[in-house]
């Protein structure tokens, strides 16, 4: 459950951060799955227990690695949870096991089925459905419809439309960021036209999440390999990524903040499901244009050498102007229910 506050203060400390990386010039994130997978599982592991160090979760996960001397006192202890923390080395089986017994499904998330749609090296990963029927059973049961023969029943893969990438932004998870991942890694290799509304529902789920990736210590340099590996295959010609992963963790924390100003999110807390529904609905406009436009991808033009056409030019120019638009009245607190002439 999180209320405006714990929202705020995330938000704020984004934003300290982001400084501290200014300062010792830092201005790119890169860090490889491995890595993240692992540091991913160990912030997971710390949200939920409340424990904020390396020694308190490798003192309650696994005990046997202390050794005591006779007054009580720590003699000793392996302290492999430091380098769990920092990414260095991944927890073997025996120690994922010990793990899994008092923090059930964690395993899953050292092994989260993202990992693998994300290494666009895994080309395994790409044949058939069979790894669609990993994910929960909810994000399953929007990508599968039901038939039967007779007394046998089956599932059959869904067709790609909005309805459906609407559905699944409104579950907006690591399942469905595996999901979305896949499904636009099948629609680039098909050169299929859904290739670009599965690229904006990415867009629109990874802005909804990204405030939450911050607060698991993996957004910044997860969030760089989706702008540098998968959203170009999901843009339109002539348009190239214009978006930092700074840029998602600051618009996420706009977004999650505007959701406790509606009717629905007002002075109350909500879980996760409840905020992603209202975000969702803040995305399309439901609440006024000016955060559906201030939401929307920012890009760049690509003109590969060659002029571009008028159309295109246009066309980005005028989306620009509206996004522009959108983070003014965010900015400035002005009404945004509608947009003025010259952006419509």
């Amino acid at each position: 459950m999180s209320d405006l506050k714990r929202i705020i203060n995330l938000h704020m400390s984004f934003a300290s951060d982001m400084r501290d990386y200014l300062e010792r010039n830092i201005s790119c994130w890169h860090e490889t799955l491995r890595s993240l997978q692992t540091r991913f599982w160990y912030e997971a592991l710390s949200q939920r227990t409340g424990l904020n160090t390396a020694y308190e979760l490798e003192r309650h996960f696994e005990p046997s690695s202390f050794t005591f001397n006779d007054d009580g006192t720590i003699e000793y202890y392996k302290n492999k949870w430091t380098g769990y923390r920092q990414g260095q080395h991944r927890p073997m089986p025996p120690q994922r096991e010990l793990v899994e017994k008092k923090a059930p499904g964690s395993t899953r998330e050292l092994l989260h089925p993202l990992w693998s749609a994300l290494d666009l090296n895994d080309k395994r990963v790409m044949r058939e459905d069979a790894f669609l029927r990993q994910l929960l059973p909810p994000i399953q049961e929007v990508m599968f419809k039901p038939g039967s023969s007779g007394v046998l029943g089956y599932t059959t893969r869904a067709s790609i439309t909005q309805r459906l990438l609407d559905k699944l932004e409104r579950r907006a998870s690591m399942d469905v960021l595996a999901c979305l991942t896949w499904l636009l890694r099948e629609a680039a290799e098909k050169q299929c036209a859904s290739a670009q509304l599965i690229g904006h529902a990415l867009h629109n789920v990874l802005t909804m999440m990204a405030l939450e990736l911050h607060a698991l210590k993996i957004a910044l340099p997860l969030l760089q390999i989706f702008i540098d590996q998968i959203l170009p295959l999901g843009l339109p010609q002539h348009y190239r990524a214009g978006m930092t992963p700074g840029d998602y963790v600051n618009a996420s924390g706009y977004l999650n903040r505007i959701v406790y100003t509606t009717t629905k999110g007002r002075k109350r807390k909500l879980d996760w499901d409840q905020r992603g529904k209202i975000m969702q609905q803040l995305i399309q406009g439901k609440s006024g244009w000016s955060v559906k436009y201030a939401m929307m991808p920012q890009y760049e033009l690509d003109d590969g050498g060659e002029e571009l056409p008028a159309d295109v030019i246009e066309a980005h120019s005028l989306a620009s102007k509206r996004r522009e638009w959108g983070w003014d009245c965010l900015l400035t607190g002005k009404e945004g229910r509608m947009p003025p002439v010259e952006v419509l």
